[in-house]
């Protein structure tokens, strides 16, 4: 007992570990903010203050801010494994090697929360292009799994057929240069007729309703979906533990 109490530095390990966990999910939302903000998604826009011109061309606006604070995970990890080095081959007790440690554990901290001071002021200046996002989320198909769910249980098919169905639908679509946004009970009696030959004769309400990205994301309407009003929900439990922590530390 006293020599784990001496020569024990599982709480510094651990504190840096669960650090480098919280910038490891900052750099992938700011891996995401990267991604976002390029040309070919344009699907948000960052503040000036977080960005800046390329030093060649002029017309770039580089996402400075979420890509040093990307680079900067690489430090944490750095600190946990130097910790873990220094304690892997120490015999017990009290060894002058474990001094070393200490300094890891304050940059780890210092860089931590730096992030998410600089993460956060980032993310509250972002727009969203949602007229984008409807044009991406339509483009390429996303919601096809939903009609194929609908044929299922609209006409009370085997889902196998129903992918069938839907595949050789999207790709009629793809040839004919057609979106999701065309697809009614005539193209899809078509396909059905081809492959089971019948007429599926689904409604088109139900057809647009299924391919539509935002019905589909308001009908994942359960604990942890992504629906509107559960994500509201989420985001106000986890308002109110933060505000239960916070108070339980005064």
């Amino acid at each position: 007992n006293s020599m784990d109490a001496v020569s024990s530095r599982d709480f510094i390990a651990e504190t840096i570990f669960d650090l480098s966990m919280i910038a490891a999910n900052l750099s992938r939302i700011c891996e995401e903010i990267i991604l976002w903000s390029t040309y070919e998604f344009r699907l948000i826009e960052l503040a000036d203050e977080f960005s800046s011109t390329s030093s060649i061309m002029p017309q770039k606006k580089n996402p400075d801010v979420a890509e040093i604070a990307r680079a900067r995970t690489s430090n944490l990890y750095s600190n946990l494994m130097s910790v873990l080095g220094i304690l892997k081959g120490l015999p017990y007790t009290y060894n002058r090697d474990l001094q070393e440690i200490t300094p890891h554990l304050w940059d780890a901290l210092g860089t931590c929360y730096d992030m998410i001071c600089i993460v956060r002021r980032m993310l509250s200046t972002i727009k969203v292009d949602s007229k984008r996002g409807f044009e991406l989320a339509v483009s390429n198909f996303a919601t096809a799994t939903d009609l194929a769910d609908a044929i299922v249980m609209e006409k009370k098919i085997p889902f196998r057929t129903a992918h069938q169905i839907v595949g050789r639908l999207i790709n009629h679509l793809i040839k004919e240069g057609l979106s999701p946004l065309d697809v009614n009970s005539s193209l899809v009696d078509k396909v059905s007729e081809e492959i089971i030959g019948e007429k599926l004769e689904l409604d088109d309400d139900i057809i647009r309703r299924a391919l539509d990205p935002r019905e589909n994301v308001k009908r994942r309407n359960v604990p942890g979906g992504p629906s509107p009003r559960m994500v509201e929900a989420s985001i106000k439990k986890l308002e109110a533990y933060v505000k239960d922590e916070l108070e339980s530390l005064k």
